[in-house]
């Protein structure tokens, strides 16, 4: 006897359960040993970690609020650069490299932004020669 076609469709049941719809969500996921919930953090020009997940409700619910908070600082694309390099410890790495010539990290921003800066008004004049026929 032939199976019918709607017979053979099976319904997808969704695993997850959405317990925050701002934005970032937060959702509760099934998985093989018991439950986890997921910062759901993609966003178009979002920089750091896409999904983290976190074993208790609160955990995930605080570090949803500190992402939508950095979001709304700082805009998407600084929020997720910065708190990538929080949760790295990238920034407290690069202070300890920065404590034996006595510096901090705006001294070393600032420094570089001026490097940047020459480097861009060396790009932007015009060659020896250029400037020769001039």
């Amino acid at each position: 006897m032939p199976v019918k076609p709607s017979a053979a469709k099976a319904k997808f049941k969704s695993k997850t359960t959405t317990i925050r719809e701002d934005y970032p969500k937060v959702r509760i996921i099934k998985r093989r040993k018991g439950f986890a919930y997921q910062v759901d953090c993609r966003r178009k020009g979002w920089t750091g970690p896409a999904q983290p997940e976190f074993l208790t409700k609160k955990e995930a619910l605080d570090k949803a609020r500190e992402v939508a908070a950095l979001v709304n600082e700082k805009g998407v694309d600084g929020a997720g650069t910065y708190s990538s390099l929080l949760e790295n410890g990238e920034l407290a790495e690069f202070s300890k490299q920065l404590q034996p010539f006595g510096k901090t990290l705006g001294d070393a921003v600032a420094h570089y932004l001026d490097f940047l800066r020459s480097k861009q008004a060396t790009e932007d004049s015009p060659p020896v020669t250029e400037a020769l026929t001039r």
